[in-house]
């Protein structure tokens, strides 16, 4: 059987997927997460790689995310105290103290001592289906195509972003058309994986 394009699937299955990358891969503010509280997935926003995971950010929405999850997020485990930060969920484990203080269990929100190298854990890769997407995603989002000015259009209506959607979405991104055209000259639009 030959794989199908990701534009072969369902709409509604390319919503879904292109929801899931964005959840897992933009790096949402807390402002971002208070603005789209209502519409955001918090289980797979606790496996988000490229949130600046802080204290402050954990307690505001410490009654949204799954814990079991975020307890597994290399960028949280690595560097925050979540029994403190949680100690009524029960689901959450206490911290060795591997500092010279060598308590029972570490007694500050930020782990002052971790084996962990934030640039090294970036290299942490994901499996995905559709990969030629998600790194069309990716290139979107670290180019700022996905931003903050435009994120209600993704997170409030279901779409699935392509080139299309820039430039003709009547709400407004705020890229300029021109650029995008000459983007898209250079684009072979029969090599386009999906």
């Amino acid at each position: 059987m030959i794989p199908k394009k990701f534009n072969d699937y369902p709409i509604e299955y390319q919503q879904a997927y292109f929801k899931r990358i964005l959840f897992l891969e933009y790096p949402f503010t807390i402002d971002d997460i208070t603005d789209y509280e209502k519409n955001i997935d918090f289980k797979l926003l606790s496996d988000n790689h490229n949130i600046n995971w802080d204290s402050e950010i954990l307690e505001k929405f410490k009654d949204n995310w799954d814990w079991e999850v975020l307890q597994n997020n290399p960028f949280v485990k690595a560097y925050y105290n979540l029994y403190l930060l949680a100690p009524e969920n029960e689901s959450v484990s206490k911290v060795a103290c591997k500092c010279d203080l060598q308590l029972g269990f570490c007694n500050k929100k930020r782990i002052c001592y971790t084996e962990y190298d934030r640039e090294a854990i970036k290299n942490i890769k994901r499996e995905w289906e559709h990969k030629k997407y998600r790194t069309f995603i990716g290139y979107a989002i670290e180019d700022g195509y996905i931003n903050t000015d435009n994120l209600n259009i993704f997170l409030i209506n279901d779409v699935v972003f392509s080139f299309s959607n820039i430039a003709d979405h009547e709400d407004g991104f705020y890229q300029q058309k021109e650029n995008l055209n000459s983007l898209n000259e250079g684009i072979d639009k029969d090599e386009i994986p999906f």
